[in-house]
């Protein structure tokens, strides 16, 4: 957007952007094949269909004065998190790949003369390479990697590839960081080139040679007589330039989609590999929405982007065409009736149809619900001035948001082994929250998608290199009183760790390497993680006077506050709920309100949704039929909202002797869990899979405990103990507390609050949860 509010700029971004709303165009001199400039072409056929996607556009309306603005806004947060790169940074890249395009060119040439070919027929012998992904859509940023493909003659294998092609660029004196992964789901070569992160892989054609003129893979003959690894890594070009193709506004597209992939990974739902949605799985929903909207500005499609999918009826599928069935590849395409299992499928719009996002959990699948809600609130308040597109783009809390959780060590001694091993590893978490997710008693096992480098462990082991993911761990007790609270997590470990292992045992020196799985407390958390949290407000201290009290005219504020309160009118009804404890009991009113919209832009209603049943795939209910999704309403008396109490608690603990954890400095292992205040945990969603605030149940404390599993000592299933610990929960009394925008998955499982107990009468003490979890020594 201009500075003035006028019409949408033009180029976001191209192979040479700037950081402004100014675009600087230089001519580029590589092929079309690996060039950004051309996708703006790729809409200039004139048989283009004037209606795109499966359905017709919810609404057609021309953007308005404060769509504008809110867009010029929203470019400006984009620039201050430094997502666009400089006119040098893009020459740069483009440099990089035309000396790996000529690196290629080589290459393909000697293993032809290798293979018997005349010294003229092997120069004539080309292979190139293609781009996809980020870079190839035009929303790559500073350091982002650069996906590419190399395509070759059908005489060079992939064993070529990663035998005499590794051979050459490991020794490239601009290439480092050289990591080749054979065994992947699509094969691939990872690297470093000049400072740019570049993923390789490889794709075979049935051609003799590849034509210097060939600039795109969307011809699907190119499908043919081909091996399945091929047809995977020519997959994700065909996708990228068929998005492009079936988007109505290529720069209002590219402005979107760079704000979803930014809240997405602040917010810690950005992994294809860990069940989140990976770059293509984002541009697929929100080119969805771009044909939904063909015409409204990108701080529109924004908003429209958490709107519709807030009340999206998942396991319906996304669609931006119609699927292809049959043809070579048939078996192939997405069936929505053989792949009934997956949970959120977002499909690919390129023959064959694939879904994108097969890897999503239960577990994951709730996460990002909750944070399309979340979406949905804060950009109703942007376009009424009530937030920011910060506010939006906040960090998310992970790393409080659970009481217990498990982290996954990856130790190795050398650079080139630990690469290898992490990524092994991180490639079969899935299978490890599965695993969990499966377990009795369990209710959500989430990653974070970020590894760390540990080093504390690094402090006492500097001949190891040594990394850790994380995962939340959320449970589902029964708050009947005397129900079994026992969760044996020691199966779900035990599976995932002989899986490694079974990778491991194929290397040459498998006694390098080695993974620990350990329970950890919130309390517990390395100090190498407290970053990644969202920003605390800086605190106020108080001024002192020069006899050390606080200062006279803070006194006086303090008193003329505390007399307004006391004579200013209550206009709530509250209800106070108590819960029943040990020791005395404590309500905390908290006031809801329910927030306003104007819309300065299109809204769905009935009858537009009704537009998007008209095919199996893409079915959407208003929110006032999908209360499983759908914000509770308020109960009220009087015409005045009714407070929801809950309480905070004080834990004070009697400590029995078991095994010490390093971790702990010697002290008794012990896990407490503490109901979280409703300012930390209100939900707007209501399902099965979630703890509603008005469930009666009493606080509660947990004790956990279990021996370590090391993945080189650990041959067997056993049975872990358990040594229980005596807790009590005294409750204090605390302040009123203001809902706010949070994600549900930020419930305590031991958290339970009912608005129909009997305070006058006091509950039996429900039975201690003892909970077996791997833990560390």
């Amino acid at each position: 957007m201009n500075k003035n509010g006028g019409s949408p700029v033009v180029n976001i971004t191209t192979s040479s952007t700037t950081t402004t709303s100014t675009t600087t165009t230089t001519k580029s001199q590589l092929p079309s094949s690996l060039s950004v400039n051309n996708l703006h072409t790729l809409q200039g056929s004139t048989d283009q269909p004037t209606i795109l996607g499966v359905t017709e556009p919810i609404s057609t309306a021309p953007p308005s004065s404060i769509d504008y603005k809110l867009s010029t806004e929203l470019e400006n947060t984009l620039i201050s998190f430094n997502l666009f790169e400089s006119p040098e940074e893009s020459r740069k890249r483009e440099e990089i790949l035309g000396k790996l395009n000529q690196i290629v060119r080589e290459w393909a040439k000697q293993v032809s003369l290798k293979k018997g070919y005349p010294e003229q027929t092997a120069s004539e012998v080309v292979a190139k390479i293609f781009t996809f992904g980020s870079y190839r859509l035009g929303v790559h940023g500073p350091g982002s990697d650069i996906d590419t493909l190399c395509v070759g003659p059908k005489h060079i294998m992939r064993t070529d590839f990663f035998d005499d092609l590794s051979d050459i660029l490991k020794v490239h004196p601009e290439i480092t960081e050289f990591t080749t992964v054979k065994d992947a789901f699509v094969p691939v070569i990872k690297m470093v080139f000049s400072g740019i992160p570049i993923d390789l892989i490889y794709a075979k054609l049935a051609l003799t040679a590849i034509p210097e003129e060939l600039n795109d893979l969307i011809d699907e003959s190119f499908l043919k007589n081909i091996d399945e690894k091929s047809i995977l890594s020519l997959n994700g070009c065909r996708v990228t330039d068929q998005i492009l193709k079936l988007v109505p506004n290529i720069p209002n597209f590219r402005m979107a989609l760079r704000c979803i992939k930014l809240w997405a990974i602040r917010r810690g739902i950005y992994s294809n590999i860990l069940g989140f949605l990976g770059g293509v799985s984002w541009a697929l929903l929100t080119a969805r929405i771009c044909q939904l909207y063909p015409n409204s500005a990108p701080s529109t499609i924004i908003h429209r982007f958490f709107k519709v999918y807030e009340i999206w009826k998942w396991p319906a599928p996304i669609l931006l065409c119609h699927i292809q069935e049959g043809g070579i590849l048939g078996p192939k395409v997405w069936n929505p009736k053989r792949d009934k299992a997956h949970l959120m499928p977002i499909i690919t719009p390129a023959y064959p149809s694939m879904n994108s996002t097969y890897n999503v959990s239960k577990s994951t699948l709730q996460l990002m619900k909750s944070e399309f809600v979340r979406g949905a609130e804060i950009t109703r308040k942007i376009e009424t001035g009530e937030c920011t597109w910060k506010n939006l783009l906040e960090k998310c809390d992970f790393f409080t948001r659970y009481s217990f959780y498990i982290e996954i060590d990856c130790y190795s001694m050398n650079e080139e082994d630990h690469r290898k091993w992490e990524g092994w590893i991180e490639s079969k978490l899935r299978f490890l929250i599965s695993n969990l997710e499966s377990t009795p008693k369990m209710k959500f096992a989430v990653p974070y998608p970020k590894v760390f480098a540990n080093n504390l462990h690094k402090a006492n082991n500097p001949d190891q290199i040594c990394t850790s993911f994380f995962m939340g761990l959320s449970f589902n007790f029964s708050n009947t009183p005397g129900a079994d609270k026992s969760v044996d997590l020691t199966k779900a470990v035990t599976e995932f760790t002989g899986t490694i292992k079974e990778w491991l045992r194929t290397q040459s020196n498998p006694d390098t390497m080695d993974i620990k799985v350990q329970y950890i407390k919130k309390k517990q958390l390395p100090a190498f993680v407290k970053d990644e949290g969202p920003e605390e407000p800086v605190k106020t201290t108080k001024k002192r006077s020069s006899t050390g009290e606080p200062s006279i005219t803070r006194k006086k504020l303090k008193s003329e506050n505390s007399d307004n309160k006391l004579n200013s009118p209550k206009s709530l009804v509250t209800t106070n709920n108590t819960i029943p404890t040990a020791s005395t009991t404590t309500t905390v009113p908290t006031t809801t309100s329910t927030p306003t919209s104007n819309l300065s832009s299109p809204t769905i209603n009935s009858t537009e949704l009704s537009t998007l049943t008209t095919t199996l795939n893409d079915s959407i209910s208003t929110p006032t039929t999908n209360s499983a999704q759908s914000p509770p309403a308020q109960p009220t008396e009087n015409g005045s909202p009714i407070s929801i109490p809950t309480a905070t608690t004080t834990i004070t603990t009697t400590n029995n002797t078991i095994s010490p954890d390093p971790n702990t400095n010697g002290e008794s292992v012990t896990v407490v869990t503490t109901p979280p205040t409703l300012e930390s945990q209100p939900s707007t969603l209501k399902d099965s899979n979630e703890i509603s605030t008005n469930t009666p149940a009493p606080a509660e404390t947990t004790t956990i405990s279990s021996p370590s599993v090391n993945i080189n000592e650990l041959t067997s299933t056993s049975t872990l103990t358990t040594t229980e610990q005596q807790t009590s929960i005294v409750t204090s009394t605390t302040a009123p507390i203001n809902k706010t925008i949070v994600n549900t998955m930020e419930v305590n499982e031991l958290s339970f609050i009912s608005s129909s107990s009997e305070t006058s009468q006091s509950k039996p003490p429900p039975k201690k949860p003892t909970i077996s979890i791997i833990r560390g020594n």
